[in-house]
Parts: structure tokens; C-alpha cells; sequence
């Protein structure tokens, strides 16, 4: 028989099983340890040198220009040998004659007349007046990158189509469109860019345009009023309007020009270049442009070029557009000597534009340096454009160029059809 256990016994024991805590107990009797837990701080140490030898290994790869290719079925990894031109990429590009600018065609270019205002700025109107007044003047630009869409604005020099814009790189624009007030769209070419101010002569085929005109650079005191055009929405809403004042008129002297730069309060200024900045008589007194990276590390505020600069830079660029575009829609010029002797370059000129029609549009970029015309070197712009024209006439010609420390050849086949 089971002993039975008083109430007091059993009421004992349940209040000392209570107080114990519960112990595991292994097949010898004694208490199991309890399971540790686990440490990941080792799996975060691997993990860390894992990142740090990868990195490495693209650094690396990129400074030595190491290359994964696949060859024969197999992946390799490849060294480019940056220091001979035997392993250069050919490429060749049959081009009809009609596609290929001649000497006559490039040097052909209407002048540039533009339209300065007389000695002094009326006085202020009315905003919807001065809009309608100056709208027809401005153009709304969308460019075509590889990247996307990006937006710009612009203005009207001349009736047959000439437009100033301003930008931080066009060489990755692959498309230009121009949109009008008369709501006409037409597509634009590249014909010449400063570098230093990142202004830029564009020419479309649209005639019968507005042409802006400049106002005198004493009209540009702080505190006057002034007027925006920008393009933020493209030519889903052209031409966005706004007023401001002028906050601040600077002169600065960069690469060794002296510029006027102008601040203004228009609530749309920052919204990209090219920006015109009109007086309160509708005159152009400024234009905005990347001009401030010159000035402030880190920042690149929208800072205005005034009119009197505008006008000379455009007259810089129409007689380099005229003089210097070559048969091949290239803009080749000396490399300045403190570019030449920082980064010693194998050469002394190199491509400073690049036409939208010319066929070695998207194979050849903005500072690649050209070295030779058919095997000869060229040292000048002058022993370029000889070593050119008399290369064109065997109907094949080849240039070598110098890009990231590598050399590569663009043989060029023309094709009379």
C-alpha cells in the first residue's frame, strides 16, 4: 500500500518544488549546463575583410585598367598595355558623301549680329508686360542623354536660329530639341562650347525668330528688379516666369579673364543653367552658368554672367565656330601649357566640340587628344588641317587619339554613292 501523505506533507513539498528552480539532469546525475549562446562577432570579422579585399580588387582593377573578358568560352582577366599603339581598337565607319561636312560647309556660317539696347533701362512695367514682351525670346531645351532627359533654357540670338545656352557638360548629350513660343520644336546642333563658362552656340533650321536683346552692363545695380525664364518641367510647362531682384553684381577674375557674375532672388534661378535674366526694359542682362565651381569648393551656386561678358564670349564663339570646324564636324585646339605640363598629355591638341552631325558623334569625346593624322603626327591646328584635307582625298583616313591613358585608332572610310 501507498503511504499517503498528510496535507501539511503535501502542501511542504509543493511549495518547495515551487521554490526550486528546474534543472536539467544528464544520464549521471548531475545538472546539464545550460547551451551558449551563439557569437557572431567572428562572422562579422570575415565578413568586414571580405569587403575590404574586394574593394582592393576593383581599386586595383581600375587603376590597371584589369579587365574580365570572355575568350574562347572561358572568362580571363585582362591587362591593357597602355604604352603601345599596336594593340589599339580600329573602328571603322563607312560614311556616305552626303553625310560628311566639307571644308565649304563648315566654314559657312552666317554672322552673328547682335542686338544691343540704347544707353538706359525704362522704367519698370508690369510683369504680365515684360513677360509677353521678352517670351518669345527664350527657348525651352531638352536634351537626350544616355542617362535620360534632362531640361535647359536658352535664348535667341538671331532670326535663322541661332540660341546661347549654358550647361555643366554637354558632351554626353546625345539629341538637342528646341521648343519655341509659336510652339515650333526643332532639333539643335552643337557648334561651339566655352569651357570656362560652360556657355554654349547651338544653331537650329527655325527661322523667323526674336532675337534678345542686351542691355547695357551699367543698367546691372544691386536692388533692381529682374525677371526669370527656366525650364525645370521641360516642355511640359515652358518657360516658367518669375521676379526677383538683383542681390548681388561681383567682379571675379577666373582663368585669367575677368568676369561680372550677377546673384538674383528668382525663386526658379536654381533650378539649372542657362537661366536669362532679363532688366526691367526686357533686355538680357545676364545668363546663369557653372562659372561658380571656379569660386566655391564643394558648392556650385547658379551665378549670372552679365551682359557685357555674354556679348564677347558669343563673339568668341561664332569666329571659333567659324575657323575651327573641321571636315570631320571636330573642334580641335592647342591644349593649354598648364593642362599640357600637369598632366602630360602625348600631344598638344585635343578635341574641344564635337558636332551632333558629324559621324564620329558618340565614338570621340570633348578632351580626347589627338596625336596623328594617318601615322603623322601634328603638333599644330594648322599641321591638323593640312595633314586632314590631304587625307581625305584618298577616301580613308585615320586618327589616333589618346583617351585614359590609351591610345585607339578611328579609321574613317568615305564612300561616294
Amino acid at each position: 500500500m501507498e503511504d499517503k501523505l498528510t496535507p501539511l506533507e503535501a502542501e511542504v513539498m509543493e511549495v518547495s518544488a515551487r521554490q526550486k528552480p528546474e534543472q536539467a539532469f544528464d544520464s549521471y546525475g548531475t545538472a546539464a549546463r545550460p547551451k551558449p549562446k551563439r557569437n557572431f562577432v567572428l562572422l562579422w570579422v570575415l565578413f568586414g575583410i571580405g569587403v575590404i579585399i574586394l574593394s582592393s580588387l576593383a581599386v586595383i582593377g581600375t587603376l590597371f585598367d584589369v579587365r574580365l573578358e570572355r575568350k574562347n568560352g572561358y572568362w580571363t582577366l585582362q591587362m591593357r598595355d597602355h604604352t603601345t599603339e599596336e594593340q589599339a581598337d580600329v573602328r571603322e565607319l563607312p560614311i556616305t558623301a552626303g553625310m560628311l561636312p566639307t571644308q565649304e560647309d563648315a566654314d559657312r556660317q552666317d554672322s552673328i549680329r547682335l542686338h544691343i539696347a540704347g544707353g538706359g533701362a525704362s522704367s519698370n512695367g508690369p510683369p504680365a508686360e515684360i513677360y509677353k514682351s521678352v517670351s518669345g525670346s527664350v527657348v525651352c531645351l531638352e536634351y537626350s542623354t544616355c542617362y535620360g532627359t534632362a531640361y535647359g533654357t536658352g535664348v535667341v540670338l538671331t532670326e535663322d536660329g541661332y540660341l546661347l545656352t549654358a550647361s555643366a557638360n554637354l558632351s554626353d548629350v546625345l539629341e538637342i530639341e528646341a521648343f519655341f513660343e509659336n510652339e515650333s520644336r526643332h532639333p539643335a546642333t552643337i557648334l561651339k562650347v566655352d569651357r570656362t563658362t560652360g556657355l554654349a552656340l547651338l544653331k537650329t533650321e527655325a527661322n523667323g525668330l526674336t532675337p534678345v536683346s542686351f542691355s547695357p552692363e551699367s543698367s546691372a545695380a544691386v536692388g533692381t528688379d529682374v525677371y526669370c525664364f527656366s525650364n525645370p518641367y521641360g516642355s511640359a510647362i515652358k518657360n516658367v516666369f518669375s521676379a526677383g531682384m538683383l542681390s548681388a553684381v561681383q567682379q571675379h577674375e577666373i582663368n585669367d579673364d575677368t568676369y561680372t557674375l550677377l546673384l538674383t532672388s528668382c525663386e526658379r534661378q536654381s533650378e539649372g543653367y542657362g537661366v536669362p535674366i532679363f532688366d526691367a526694359s526686357g533686355c538680357l542682362l545676364g545668363m546663369t552658368s557653372p562659372i561658380g565651381q571656379y569660386l566655391f569648393v564643394g558648392a556650385d551656386p547658379c551665378f549670372a554672367i552679365g551682359s557685357s561678358d555674354l556679348q564677347r564670349i558669343v563673339g568668341e564663339l561664332t569666329n571659333s565656330a567659324k575657323t575651327e570646324t573641321d571636315l570631320l564636324g571636330l573642334t580641335v585646339e592647342a591644349i593649354p601649357a598648364s593642362y599640357a605640363g600637369y598632366y602630360h598629355y602625348p600631344g598638344s591638341l585635343w578635341i574641344t566640340g564635337i558636332r551632333s552631325d558629324s559621324p564620329l558623334y558618340g565614338y570621340l569625346r570633348e578632351y580626347d587628344v589627338v596625336t596623328a593624322v594617318d601615322g603623322k603626327e601634328v603638333a599644330t591646328v594648322e599641321e591638323y588641317r593640312q595633314e586632314l584635307l590631304k587625307a581625305s582625298t584618298s577616301g580613308r583616313l585615320q586618327l589616333t587619339v589618346y583617351r585614359n591613358r590609351s591610345y585607339f585608332n578611328v579609321t574613317v572610310t568615305l564612300k561616294n554613292t
